[in-house]
């Protein structure tokens, strides 16, 4: 068994150094900063073996200790003492009752009462007994998970101390409300040598960049053909319940009438799961002057699409049903089988985690675009566009608010990034400096898998 050392400028560079040479199941044993940089101990995980195979021969070759020693009993205790013998014996051993302190009058003086505390404090979970596995292997393991998380941390500090614009950066993509991952990625970018308000500009060209809008932005990625009511075709909105499905498909059908005319669209409710849904959508339809027409299933569908086969634009609202809903597979095979494009409503209400399942339960990769709902009620759009980043979601509308057709605009990547970074959180969200900066260190093994491989970054 043999203990390596090795010393390095930080302990990421350490840890890599004990990996290339024992391995990637290099176990550490223990981590310091020094002098001369950050010390670290590992072992070969063939030695931690041999470790846990000494310690179980061992247990076997020790012998068994007896149930109940004897001792012998002296001459003199044979026989048990009287009362009055054990009285005094009796009175040494017993402990002293506590007297309360006097004051200086002479007055017990009363004790303090304890303040009141403001939450309640749940107790202390009860310790559950050791497995009878060799407990070594696991107080190793956790070892070597704390020596790794802290050394990490220690460099993402010493990382911020030198190069503060970049922690200032990701502070305040954080306090937006954009991921850890997606706000390291961009901040780690920043150039070192802009102040403040520039590097502040050069953040919101690079997610602009990024951001694939009809709109475009001060890069733009510019894209005719995400908006439906331009480029015609077969579409259906879907989304979870109450992202604003049946509103954002009478906004689009208003605006192709106005354009277009009447003639042009077909409408199609698909939502025969919730009550009144299709009578809602045949109100807006009456208005307009065009027909809706009710599918609940397969056939049905198929019949309403030759119906309409000679519209410029068919819209239809789909089920709204929760991104955990088996439903949702079904609903997607349908209609990539008639082959019909979706339009994933984004609410920007809810929260990132939220819309992180709902774009991989409609397969991001498989959709025609994307439109944002609901950014008047949202505080903070960062968790959305988050999503539409890494995604690489191509939004082509922002509704902020229930007017029909007055509350719908083309997404414009510029206002949505301004919009995300002028967010004030509430106080009782808001966080201290101290606490943003181990909001900011997360360890590599917790970021998702579906972060992008390179961004795209915004000159000086």
């Amino acid at each position: 068994m043999k203990v390596r050392r090795y010393v390095a400028v930080n302990s990421r560079e350490a840890l890599a150094k004990a990996r290339a040479e024992i391995g990637p199941d290099a176990v550490v044993l223990s981590g310091r900063q020094t002098g001369g940089g950050f010390e670290l101990l590992a072992l070969a995980k063939s030695d931690v073996a041999v470790l846990v195979n000494a310690g179980r021969e061992q247990k076997v070759q020790e012998p068994a200790a007896p149930v109940f020693p004897t001792r012998a009993q002296p001459a003199a205790q044979k026989h048990s003492p009287g009362p009055r013998a054990a009285a005094p014996a009796a009175r040494a051993t017993a402990p002293k009752p506590w007297i309360p302190p006097r004051s200086s009058s002479g007055a017990i003086a009363a004790a303090a009462p304890a303040p009141a505390a403001a939450l309640a404090v749940a107790p202390a979970p009860a310790v559950a007994p050791r497995a009878a596995e060799p407990v070594l292997v696991n107080e190793i393991r956790a070892l070597r998970s704390m020596v790794e998380e802290q050394g990490a941390h220690l460099a993402w500090m010493h990382d911020g101390k030198s190069r503060p614009l970049r922690s200032a950066m990701l502070r305040e993509l954080l306090a937006a409300g954009f991921g850890a991952a997606l706000s390291r990625r961009i901040a780690k970018a920043v150039p070192d040598d802009l102040a403040v308000e520039p590097a502040r500009q050069w953040l919101a060209r690079t997610l602009a960049r990024n951001l694939h809008c009809a709109g475009g932005g001060p890069d733009p990625v510019a894209d005719p053909a995400v908006d439906p009511v331009a480029s015609g075709g077969v579409f259906a909105l879907v989304g979870p319940t109450g992202a604003g499905k049946t509103t954002t498909t009478a906004k689009l059908a208003a605006g192709c009438v106005v354009r277009y005319g009447a003639g042009s669209l077909g409408l199609i409710s698909a939502d025969h799961y919730r009550i009144g849904a299709q009578d809602q959508l045949r109100i807006y339809g009456r208005i307009l002057g065009v027909p809706v027409h009710a599918v609940h299933d397969a056939d049905s569908l198929r019949a309403a699409l030759e119906a309409l086969a000679g519209k410029r634009l068919v819209l239809i609202d789909s089920i709204g049903v929760g991104q955990r809903d088996v439903r949702v597979a079904e609903q997607t095979a349908l209609f990539e089988e008639q082959g019909i494009d979706r339009i994933l409503l984004l609410s920007a209400a809810s929260q990132a985690e939220t819309l992180e399942e709902v774009v991989q339960a409609y397969g991001a990769q498989r959709l025609r675009g994307a439109i944002l709902t609901k950014a008047d009620e949202a505080v903070l759009l960062g968790g959305a566009l988050d999503c539409a980043i890494r995604h690489r979601l191509r939004i082509s509308h922002v509704t902020n608010g229930q007017r029909v057709p007055e509350d719908i605009h083309p997404a414009n990547a510029a206002w949505l990034i301004h919009r995300a970074l002028s967010a004030v959180r509430a106080p009782v969200f808001r966080m201290q400096e101290e606490e943003l900066d181990l909001l900011a260190f997360v360890p590599q093994r917790a970021l998702p898998r579906t972060a992008p491989q390179s961004v795209a970054h915004a000159g000086h």
